[in-house]
């Protein structure tokens, strides 16, 4: 005879299961939470290394662009004196003699290209998206600057191409303390050429100035496009007034 007992009774509740299910869901949060946490940690760390580079960078900026100004300034005195003699000089027989300016300043400036790859590199990676809004506005202010300057020397190197194919053609050098000898019709295109350089080297010593018054700004920590001002009048007044700010300067 089959003796039929009847199931066991679990020991296991509907308290006990719901238990077990906010111990899963608890883990989950905390597990994600502590991912976030992490992650937040981690983007402020990029953001702080982002913000020290950027500062890091600019301060190398204005060091340049500091020099490049103050030696610059002899240089184009010097060209503005050359263009004045040359204008003023008087043909002999038809013929121009002038004898240029001695140097103002002894040694070669050579300028040294200024960095600017940080805020590249941050578009790049993204991590550009991690600074606070007034702080981007900042740094996107300064390549904007940056920009500008190198337009600016693009154009002064057309300008000091086209120097070099005036005296090219006419074989002649505009050291300073060279003798020329010109027709009037040369020396009058020699001028306008010179004139155009001048102008042109102006036009960048000024984009230079207001680039270096920007990164200025960033590495005294600035938080708004407005407080970028100061500086950049600043730097202006190492450039001397002799030609208008550039179009679209913003200082």
């Amino acid at each position: 005879m089959i003796d039929v007992h009847a199931p066991p009774k679990s020991d296991h509740t509907w308290t006990d299961f719901f238990i077990h299910i906010a111990t899963i869901a608890v883990g989950l949060l905390l597990a994600i939470g502590l991912e976030q946490t992490v992650e937040a940690i981690h983007h402020a760390h990029q953001r702080r290394a982002l913000i020290e580079d950027m500062r890091a960078e600019s301060e190398r900026t204005v060091q340049i662009l500091d020099s490049d100004l103050r030696l610059a300034g002899p240089e184009t005195h010097w060209e503005k004196l050359a263009q004045r003699r040359l204008s003023s000089a008087e043909p002999v027989n038809g013929i121009i003699t002038v004898t240029l300016p001695d140097p103002l300043s002894t040694g070669d400036h050579n300028s040294r290209i200024a960095p600017r790859s940080v805020l590249q590199i941050a578009k790049a990676n993204g991590t550009i998206a991690l600074l606070p809004e007034d702080l981007a506005e900042v740094y996107s202010r300064l390549d904007y600057e940056a920009d500008r300057y190198m337009e600016s020397q693009a154009d002064r190197l057309r300008a000091d191409n086209a120097v070099s194919a005036v005296t090219g053609r006419l074989d002649l050098s505009v050291d300073p303390g060279a003798t020329l000898h010109l027709a009037a019709t040369d020396r009058d295109e020699l001028v306008r050429a010179l004139a155009i350089e001048y102008a042109n080297e102006q036009h960048s010593l000024r984009w230079a100035a207001i680039w270096a018054g920007a990164a200025d700004a960033v590495v005294h920590n600035v938080h708004s496009v407005d407080a970028m001002g100061p500086f950049i009048e600043e730097q202006l007044r190492l450039v001397p007034r002799n030609e208008p700010a550039p179009a679209g300067a913003r200082p």
